[in-house]
């Protein structure tokens, strides 16, 4: 459990180890699933249709992607987990609250991991989708930043 740890023990080692990984990849698409159902309106629609097409390309897809990129989301957050950590008292309350006080720097850190993937992705319909819902990202990740705070102190409660 996860509570006055100071032993310097990362966000991707607690999330990403073997014993972890599974449940931490199931938590993350279950997030991923409720925050493209959530959305409404003509770019809840856009969501929803890349998303739709993004899976139809290959079913098991979205888990692989979790599967590269939460370790480097692990990374990107590391700093705010380091000062979450550095407190003392309960690490995943206090990285959750982090999370929660500082939408627009989570989605940043975020959105720069998987801006670096897509430039380096060598399929051309995940690059011309990402494309073209990049431009609106940054709000959708700002909206979903509660729910995934929830979902990493429920993650990191449990480590």
């Amino acid at each position: 459990m996860v509570g006055a740890m100071s032993d310097g023990t990362t966000l991707e080692a607690l999330l990403c180890g073997p014993e972890r990984r599974a449940d931490t990849l199931a938590a993350c698409e279950a997030l991923l699933d409720k925050e493209v159902q959530a959305k409404t309106g003509l770019s809840g629609m856009a969501v929803r249709s890349a998303f739709k097409v993004v899976r139809a390309l290959r079913p098991g897809i979205v888990r692989d992607l979790l599967d590269a990129l939460v370790p480097e989301f692990c990374r990107a957050l590391e700093p705010t987990f380091a000062e979450a950590r550095s407190e003392g008292g309960t690490v995943a309350q206090a990285f959750g609250e982090r999370l929660r006080a500082r939408p627009d720097e989570v989605a940043e850190a975020l959105l720069s991991v998987t801006d670096a993937r897509a430039e380096r992705a060598k399929n051309k319909v995940l690059r011309k989708t990402y494309a073209r819902l990049r431009p609106g990202a940054k709000e959708h990740v700002v909206a979903a930043v509660p729910n995934l705070s929830r979902t990493l102190e429920d993650l990191l409660a449990g480590a």
